[in-house]
């Protein structure tokens, strides 16, 4: 590659070695400008889902007009169907190494970690946002304006994606097809990750539960009731779904129902709304509204017998199983505002996990139950997703 003419540049050095590629030090041939070029492997530039991620890492790079983001000068194809980027050649030290090689004092970790800040709101404010920001990611380079002499460089490193737009490495995938303009909403996989349960009103504009595998082009009709079913919950060993229907006739205005997964022995619970199997499958937590029209977090047992009242005041709603299946996690109003909170399932001791003027909505557990990811206002009046480490209670 040494001598090889890329674009404008020249090929003079061989700087590293990759799984995803090779990385080359470059000279512009007519302003001597040296740079560096990632290329992606052969096999690698034949992936339309891969030269398109690489890319668009350029693309976002470009994109942001900040001294703390490495400059992108070009991108290109060559003819033997390598892709490439060619981008700004850093003279300096990475921050594993610095920090490998010493501590920082206070004051030149402020330094780094403003820098760092103002480079990321630049990123932020152009709808970008870095996925893997680590120490190996971030250069120190000289810059004489910047206290201490340094300043930092935020290396892309194929870790950027444009927020609100859906980026999916293997490529999008439209698992279901609208009939007549009918909605397909809610989806929940299957145990084995190949089909997925959903409702639709795909007939006579009443949704009610469908099943489709990721390999078919047909969809299987679980159920068939005349008002709206929703929301299906998928029991562990796959067998069972949960779901809810429209019932004027209760207080609550719905009812839960279950159903075989071949659509067989559907089976009326009891009144609720949003069920969820426990993690083990012998529960379903859900919510019902009490006398005075306000949600209550309510739990029984997977056959609909042995109902426990969890909350007996405010309004709780959305209520999502801990993976270790002795606590749920909900939302509710309790506070003055919408937060979620976390209660056991016996004893009932409660725990407020957030703590907000805005809305803190759709709590979900990440699988090992360390983290806890859930819709937020805060910041503004437009839901982002927020995550948190959840200490033990």
């Amino acid at each position: 590659m040494i001598g090889t003419t890329v674009g404008a540049y020249r090929i003079t050095s061989q700087l590293s070695e990759g799984g995803m590629g090779t990385v080359w030090t470059a000279t512009h041939s007519m302003m001597g400008k040296d740079a560096v070029i990632k290329f992606l492997l052969p096999e690698l530039s034949n992936d339309e889902a891969m030269v398109r991620r690489f890319f668009n890492e350029a693309r976002a790079a470009a994109s942001i007009q900040d001294a703390g983001i490495v400059n992108v000068f070009d991108v290109g194809t060559l003819p033997d169907g390598r892709a490439y980027i060619v981008m700004e050649k850093l003279r300096g030290q990475s921050l594993s190494d610095r920090l490998r090689a010493r501590r920082f004092r206070v004051e030149e970790a402020a330094v780094v970690l403003r820098l760092l800040a103002r480079s990321l709101e630049a990123a932020h404010a152009n709808g970008i946002v870095h996925r893997d920001l680590k120490p190996d990611n971030i250069f120190l380079v000289p810059d004489r304006d910047i206290p201490g002499g340094e300043r930092t460089k935020i290396r892309t490193a194929g870790a950027t994606v444009r927020a609100g737009v859906p980026v999916f490495d293997t490529g999008r995938e439209e698992f279901t097809k609208s009939v007549n303009g009918s909605s397909d909403m809610r989806p929940q996989w299957d145990v084995d990750g190949e089909g997925i349960y959903f409702d639709s009103d795909r007939t006579n504009r009443i949704s009610n539960i469908w099943y489709k595998r990721r390999e078919s082009r047909g969809y299987t009709q679980l159920t068939f009731h005349d008002k709206n079913a929703w929301y299906p919950s998928i029991s562990k060993d796959g067998n069972k779904i949960a779901y809810q229907v429209s019932n004027p006739q209760v207080g609550a205005g719905w009812s839960i129902w279950m159903v075989d997964r071949d659509g067989r022995s559907a089976t009326e619970l009891g009144a609720g709304e949003h069920p969820q199997f426990s993690p083990d499958g012998t529960k379903i937590a859900f919510a019902q509204k009490d006398a005075n029209g306000n949600s209550q977090i309510w739990v029984m047992d997977a056959s609909g017998g042995n109902r426990i009242q969890l909350t007996t005041e405010f309004n709780n709603e959305l209520p999502t199983w801990h993976p270790g299946g002795k606590k749920l996690v909900f939302v509710s109003n309790r506070s003055g505002n919408a937060d979620v909170w976390m209660v056991e399932t016996e004893g009932a001791r409660m725990v407020q996990l957030t703590n907000y003027l805005g809305l803190d909505m759709t709590p979900e557990f990440t699988p090992d139950g360390r983290y806890l990811m859930f819709a937020s206002t805060r910041g503004g009046e437009i839901f982002h997703l927020w995550m948190g480490e959840l200490s033990d209670h």
